[in-house]
C-alpha cells in the first residue's frame, strides 16, 4: 500500500513540474509561438536569444533550452547568426541575416528591429 502512494506521489509531482515547465515556457498557452508579441516584457526583463545550430533558442524558467518558433521587435539576442552582413542606414550600423534586422542594443549584445528605412542599395 505504501509502495503504491509513493508511486502516486512521484507521478504526481513529474507531472506537476512538466506541465509547469510547458506552461512557463509558453507551450501551453498564446499564439503557438514561444514569445507572443503580448510577452515581449520578458525580452525586456534580459532574456536573450541564442543562435544554434540554425535555430533561435532562449532558455525557460527552470534553465532548459526552448526552440524560438520566431523572434519579436525589441528580443534581445547575443551573439549575432554567423551569416548577417552589416549596412548602415540613417547613421545606425544594422545587421540583417536574411530574416530579421538587428542593431546594438544599450545593455550589450544585439535587439531585433524593423527593417529600417533608406536601406542602401
Amino acid at each position: 500500500m505504501l509502495k503504491s502512494v509513493r508511486r502516486i506521489l512521484a507521478c504526481c509531482c513529474v507531472l506537476i513540474l512538466v506541465f509547469s515547465s510547458l506552461f512557463l515556457s509558453g507551450c501551453l498557452w498564446g499564439s503557438g509561438r514561444e514569445y507572443s508579441r503580448a510577452d515581449n516584457r520578458e525580452y525586456n526583463k534580459g532574456d536573450r536569444c541564442y543562435f544554434r545550430d540554425g535555430r533561435w533558442y532562449r532558455r525557460n524558467a527552470f534553465g532548459f533550452r526552448v526552440a524560438v518558433l520566431a523572434l519579436d521587435v525589441g528580443a534581445l539576442i547575443d551573439p549575432l547568426p554567423p551569416v548577417c552582413s552589416s549596412f548602415i542606414a540613417e547613421g545606425t550600423t544594422y545587421y540583417y541575416d536574411g530574416r530579421y534586422y538587428y542593431k546594438q542594443a544599450a545593455q550589450g549584445g544585439y535587439v531585433v528591429v524593423p527593417e529600417p528605412m533608406n536601406i542602401p542599395s
